[in-house]
């Protein structure tokens, strides 16, 4: 998946989280819920791997822990563009 061009950074608010765990090969789901419109403009990148993951085709990440830290930024784009994401 290929994410916008941003064009305009005041159209996207990223947040960082960070998952910890004291075992380094835990398995670890992420979920989340929320109303279409918002998870249609939302990804969730984990930054560890790269993966691009689009919450509004699923509502879950699963994932290896692959050490004790693993950082993930959720973008939200806050107005609708014309140009759609693009896998």
């Amino acid at each position: 998946m290929k994410l916008p061009t941003k064009q305009r950074k005041d159209n996207y608010s990223p947040a960082a989280s960070d998952v910890l765990s004291d075992d380094p090969e835990q398995e670890v789901t992420l979920e989340w819920e929320g109303p279409g419109a918002i998870l249609g403009r939302s990804w969730l990148i984990d930054q560890n791997t790269g993966e691009v993951i689009e919450p509004d085709n699923r509502g879950h990440y699963t994932f290896t822990m692959d050490g004790l830290q693993r950082r993930f930024t959720w973008e939200y784009e806050k107005r609708p563009s014309n140009a759609r994401r693009k896998h």
